[in-house]
């Protein structure tokens, strides 16, 4: 009974060795794939998630006007019809009822350079200023043109000073991965512009 040669053995330890060498190259492939895709999905939610709080806050910017409450409202019953982004554009601070309450909150959306992070601050008005929430993390930071806040004037010109009142907002910001060796760094970009019906 003859079995098989030295030869014979080495040529399908060769084979065997380059064929699981592909297939383990593939699998690290799909989850180098994975990982990436998994960190474009938790960016994009991150951002959604921004940008629904962002709009909501500033549809209720503005509101309750002094007119609409009558001369007998407590101060903290009427918002100022103010809205304040910092020269640089990393942060915008404005007053509105905010959950229908009938208090007026103060909320302030800031860029934190230390921990690369938005945040938001929401207090009511009057009262001492409650501590940040970080709404979004591994943001970029913010760059001069475009800034992370843009007032808007009616037609839509964006500018430090738009001509006319202001009625929107634009936000750009860009999310980044860590660097890991196994991965390139991912960046997804959000730019949202959300109206201001009470000014």
């Amino acid at each position: 009974m003859a079995g098989f040669t030295l030869a014979e053995m080495l040529m399908v330890v060769a084979v065997l060795t380059i064929v699981t060498g592909a297939i383990f190259r593939q699998i690290g492939m799909a989850q180098k794939n994975y990982r990436a895709e998994s960190q474009k999905l938790d960016f994009t939610e991150q951002q959604r998630t921004f940008a629904d709080q962002f709009t909501r806050d500033l549809r209720q910017a503005g509101y309750p006007t002094a007119l609409s409450m009558g001369p007998g409202a407590a101060a903290n019953q009427v918002a100022s019809g103010n809205l304040v982004i910092n020269p640089a554009g990393t942060s915008l601070t404005m007053e509105g009822d905010l959950d229908g309450s009938g208090i007026v909150q103060v909320v302030t959306y800031d860029y934190n350079a230390a921990t690369g992070s938005l945040e938001r601050t929401a207090s009511q008005k009057g009262l001492a200023v409650n501590p940040p929430l970080t709404i979004v993390q591994n943001v970029l930071p913010p760059v001069a043109n475009p800034p992370l806040f843009q007032p808007c004037d009616a037609t839509g010109n964006c500018a430090p000073n738009p001509i006319g009142a202001v009625k929107s907002v634009r936000v750009n910001f860009t999310l980044q991965g860590t660097n890991d060796a196994r991965m390139p760094a991912i960046q997804t970009t959000m730019t949202a512009t959300a109206r201001l019906p009470n000014f």
